[in-house]
C-alpha cells in the first residue's frame, strides 16, 4: 500500500486510480487499493459497471470526501454495440453514482468509432469519456478529446500498452502538437 500512497500523494499531475477486479485481484483487494488511492489524493477513481454495489458504493462515498471525481466504466473488448444500446451504459452509469462516465468499445470499422464518439453529441462533455480499442478505433481517443473528452490515454511506451490501439504518449503529443510539443515524452519519469 505504501506504493499507492507514493505514487498519489503530492503527484504534479491528475491521476486515475483504477483496479480491476480479476482472477489475481479480490474485490476485497481492489477496493482496499482504491480506497488507499484516493485518500492519498487520486483525481479520478474508475470503477467498472460490472463492480458489486457495495464496493462502489464506498469507494464514490470516499472519491466525494477526498474531492476525487468517481468514474463509473464499461468495457467491451469484443466489439461496439449500437448506439442506442450505448446511451443505455452511460445511463446505467449515472444511475449508479458516476460524476463521469467512461464507455470503452472495441472498434472494427470507422462506423463503429463513428458510434461511439457520436455519444457526445447526446450528453455533456465533461461527464463523458469515449474512445475505441482497437485498430480501428485508434483515432477515437485523440478524437475524443475534440469533443470534449477531459482527458484520454496513452501508454508510456509500447511495451506497456494497456490496449489494441493505444498510442504511444510520444506519439499521441506528437499527433496533437506537432511541432508545438512543449514536452517530449522520452524526458518524463515514471514512479
Amino acid at each position: 500500500m505504501r506504493e499507492i500512497e507514493d505514487i498519489f500523494m503530492g503527484a504534479d499531475v491528475p491521476l486515475v486510480a483504477t483496479c480491476r477486479i480479476s482472477p489475481d485481484v479480490t474485490v476485497d483487494q481492489a477496493e482496499k487499493r482504491l480506497l488507499k488511492a484516493v485518500e492519498a489524493g487520486a483525481s479520478f477513481v474508475d470503477i467498472e459497471l460490472g463492480a458489486p454495489k457495495s464496493m462502489s458504493k464506498r469507494v464514490r462515498q470516499a472519491a466525494h470526501e477526498c474531492g476525487a471525481v468517481f468514474i463509473r466504466s464499461y468495457h467491451d473488448f469484443e466489439a461496439t454495440d449500437s448506439h442506442e444500446a450505448l446511451k443505455a451504459l452511460v445511463d446505467k452509469c449515472r444511475y449508479h453514482g458516476a460524476d463521469m462516465v467512461k464507455i470503452v468499445t472495441t472498434a472494427k470499422t470507422e462506423d463503429d468509432m463513428d458510434n461511439v464518439l457520436s455519444l457526445y453529441n447526446d450528453y455533456e462533455p465533461y461527464g463523458l469519456l469515449a474512445f475505441c480499442m482497437g485498430e480501428a478505433g485508434r483515432q477515437s481517443r485523440i478524437a475524443c478529446l475534440a469533443c470534449g473528452a477531459p482527458y484520454t490515454y496513452a501508454a508510456y511506451n509500447e511495451e506497456e500498452s494497456a490496449a489494441p490501439g493505444q498510442w504511444v504518449a510520444s506519439e499521441m503529443m506528437e499527433e496533437l502538437y506537432g511541432d508545438r510539443a512543449f514536452i517530449k515524452a522520452e524526458g518524463l519519469r515514471m514512479p
